[in-house]
């Protein structure tokens, strides 16, 4: 397998425009025109914040060093209700820039963090009751972006072998965490924590409740070992 840098890993973090019609039209089953409209709408209402700009040949950048001034103009994409009247490229994902102070006109790639997108839009379960045996109908699946996660069953239904559970919150954290994040987790201002435990709730409800002490000892436990080993644990 390829080596992919840990800018590339973080990218599969991300989401164009054209890959967020595509969530929606599959967790609304609609159409593309109106997985734009509440594409357009969650925009305007501030509900997908982290964005950022896909960074291109040629962009300008904010300047950084110790001899610049504290107070920096950032690059990032505008929030609130200028996007209800942003000039939007649909099928290539381009938004002009009509904010910003480096690439002002620009038509830009605008990227939308997957948590963001599936705390509105849950991405369809692609869970095949074959590939379960007949406990199918006993377990309770979730996905995103293609990654599945299965809740382990309780009682005497319980699988005899092939089922491991791991105890305490903090292991089963860090396990969803490895499923959903090809690197570390990012901080909190790009990947906002009640979102996040929103996420996991969603994803065990066992979990409950998790306290914020709890879910940042996982994350930092979770992030030192992908520090140490290079790469996070795919299982």
């Amino acid at each position: 397998m390829p080596y992919k840098t840990k800018a590339e890993l973080e990218r599969k973090n991300w989401k164009t425009i054209p890959e967020a019609v595509v969530d929606i039209c599959a967790a609304d089953h609609c159409d593309p025109k109106a997985a734009r409209e509440q594409l357009r709408k969650a925009l305007t209402d501030d509900g997908l914040w982290p964005l950022r700009w896909q960074l291109e040949k040629g962009d300008r950048t904010p300047p950084w060093g110790e001899s610049i001034p504290v107070a920096v103009p950032d690059d990032l994409p505008p929030r609130g209700e200028v996007w209800e009247s942003a000039k939007i490229r649909w099928q290539t994902g381009r938004v002009r820039d009509d904010w910003g102070d480096y690439n002002k006109g620009k038509w830009r790639v605008l990227l939308i963090h997957r948590l963001a997108l599936a705390h509105h839009w849950q991405p369809t379960p692609t869970v095949h009751p074959t590939t379960l045996g007949s406990h199918a109908s006993n377990v309770h699946s979730t996905q995103t972006d293609n990654i599945v996660s299965l809740s382990p069953h309780s009682g005497d239904d319980r699988p005899s072998s092939g089922w491991k559970t791991k105890r305490g919150k903090r292991p089963r954290i860090k396990n969803y965490l490895s499923k959903h994040f090809a690197d570390r987790v990012p901080d909190p201002g790009v990947c906002p924590r009640n979102a996040l435990k929103a996420d996991i709730l969603k994803a065990d409800s066992s979990l409950e409740p998790l306290d914020e002490a709890t879910l940042k000892s996982a994350i930092d436990e979770y992030n030192a070992e992908v520090d140490t080993r290079g790469t996070p644990n795919p299982n």
